[in-house]
């Protein structure tokens, strides 16, 4: 399926970090699940922790984008984290609260177009638009829960998985399937800023995570999905490092 949405804009100069090694294939878990667990799991305030070589899961709503929302992980992964924390809301909701602007066009011989962290490109019910960055989706959660937006953008994942263990789920930029970052196309914001626009990218929610794998939400599927630790973080560290969370 190919939805212009599944990408990630990169400031010029940043440049693309080289991916080495095998890739490794996600795996999927019926119905939100987690697969077989351990019977003496222990459970407070949503966080199940068995032993020291088993998963910390936290108990976040898995929900799907489609059909309404083809370009909607965003809006969607916020709908999870405002749910889980108290706020019941719809990915429908959430979109609608986003601030949006045009896609990129051709303009007196440039392509120009707004900053995704500013507005999101396009419109999320449509599957030809991009996407939205942190600091839009920070400030919608904030008009749903004032105050209880947490932006980690920037943080290495072992502190977003700090976050994890203290019962915290947080939505991360990457990849669709954790393929590896593309360039798409490219324009000037309207600072003359010049952005770069990866594929595909994806926006999953971090729900659990042991030694070498991550659970994740995912939008794109509706269900729970283990990828493999170290190339998880690769592609959070192609994609800016953008993370966001919701303060317990």
């Amino acid at each position: 399926m190919h939805l212009r949405k599944k990408s990630w804009p990169l400031r010029l100069g940043l440049g693309l970090a080289v991916v080495v090694g095998l890739f490794l294939i996600p795996q999927q878990t019926e119905g939100g699940g987690f697969g077989a667990m351990d019977p003496k799991t222990q459970t407070h305030r949503g966080i199940q922790q068995t032993g020291q070589s088993h998963p910390v899961l936290l108990d976040v709503p898995v929900w799907g984008q489609y059909p309404q929302l083809p370009t909607g992980c965003e809006a969607t992964a916020v709908a999870m984290l405002l749910t889980y924390a108290g706020e019941p809301v719809t990915k429908e909701m959430v979109a609608l609260a986003l601030p949006r602007a045009p896609l990129p066009h051709e303009e007196q011989g440039r392509r120009v177009g707004a900053s995704p962290n500013t507005a999101f490109l396009g419109d999320p019910w449509k599957p030809d638009s991009l996407g939205v960055f942190h600091r839009p989706v920070a400030a919608v959660i904030d008009r749903f829960l004032p105050g209880a937006a947490l932006d980690l953008t920037g943080t290495p994942l072992l502190e977003v998985l700090q976050h994890v263990a203290a019962g915290e789920p947080v939505m991360v930029w990457t990849t669709i399937d954790l393929a590896e970052p593309k360039v798409a196309e490219s324009w000037e914001d309207p600072q003359g800023k010049p952005v770069v626009w990866l594929s595909p990218e994806h926006v999953v929610v971090i729900v659990g995570f042991d030694a070498q794998s991550i659970w994740a939400n995912d939008p794109t599927t509706g269900k729970r999905t283990i990828y493999p630790r170290a190339l998880f973080e690769k592609r959070y560290d192609q994609m800016g490092r953008q993370a966001v969370a919701i303060r317990r």
